[in-house]
C-alpha cells in the first residue's frame, strides 16, 4: 500500500544542488536564446517575404534543421565540436589554433555551444514561419512606404512588425516552450549530461 508522504518530495526536489544547477542553466539558455533567436527569425523571416532571387532556396535550407531528427542533428554538431573535429581544424588552418579546445566537454563552452545548435535550428524554422505569416502583408503598404522613401529597415520596422506581432508573440512562446521541453534532448545526445 502506498504511504502519503505530503509534500517530502519536492521538499527534496527543491533542496537537491542539481536542481539549483539546471534552473540557472535554463534560465542563462533562455535569456541568450529566446530574444536572438526571434530577432533574427524575424529580420530573416522579412527579407525571405520579400521574393528576393534565391530566397525559394534559402527558405529551403532554412527549414533543413526541422526535417533532420534532433539524433542526427546532436551526431553532427557532435563531429563539428569534438577536439579534433571540423571547428578545430578550421581554427587550425586560418592561424587560430590557439582557440581549438573541447567544445563540449568543458563547462566553459559546453552550454554556450548547446544554446548555438538550439539557436542555428530555431532562427531556420521560425524564420520561415514569419515569412509565411508576413505574406498577409498587402504590397501595396510597402509600395507607399517606398514612394514615402521608407528604407527596407523602416519598413520592417513600422510595417511589417506591427501588422504580424501576435505571430511573433506566439513563434517567441514556442522558442520557450522548445527551450523548456526540447533542448534537454540535445544536452543529454551532446553532453551525456555534464561535463
Amino acid at each position: 500500500p502506498g504511504e502519503f508522504v505530503g509534500f517530502e518530495n519536492f521538499q527534496r526536489f527543491f533542496e537537491d544542488p542539481r536542481f539549483a544547477q539546471a534552473f540557472k542553466n535554463t534560465l542563462f539558455h533562455l535569456v541568450i536564446s529566446l530574444p536572438g533567436v526571434v530577432a533574427l527569425a524575424f529580420f530573416l523571416g522579412f527579407y525571405l517575404s520579400r521574393r528576393y532571387r534565391g530566397s525559394m532556396f534559402f527558405r529551403a535550407v532554412f527549414f533543413l534543421p526541422l526535417v533532420i531528427s534532433v539524433a542526427a542533428i546532436a551526431m553532427i554538431f557532435r563531429g563539428l565540436l569534438a577536439p579534433n573535429g571540423i571547428v578545430n581544424s578550421l581554427l587550425d588552418i586560418v592561424a587560430l589554433g590557439a582557440w581549438a579546445q573541447p567544445w563540449l566537454g568543458q563547462r566553459s563552452t559546453a552550454l554556450l555551444s548547446v544554446i548555438s545548435i538550439d539557436f542555428w535550428a530555431g532562427v531556420g524554422l521560425y524564420s520561415v514561419l514569419i515569412s509565411a505569416a508576413l505574406v498577409a502583408v498587402p504590397d501595396e503598404l510597402y509600395e507607399a512606404a517606398e514612394i514615402d522613401g521608407a528604407s527596407e529597415w523602416r519598413q520592417m520596422r513600422s510595417i511589417a512588425f506591427p501588422y504580424i506581432r501576435g505571430f511573433v508573440g506566439v513563434v517567441a512562446m514556442l522558442h520557450f516552450l522548445w527551450i523548456l521541453t526540447g533542448s534537454a534532448q540535445n544536452v543529454l545526445l551532446l553532453t551525456g549530461g555534464g561535463p
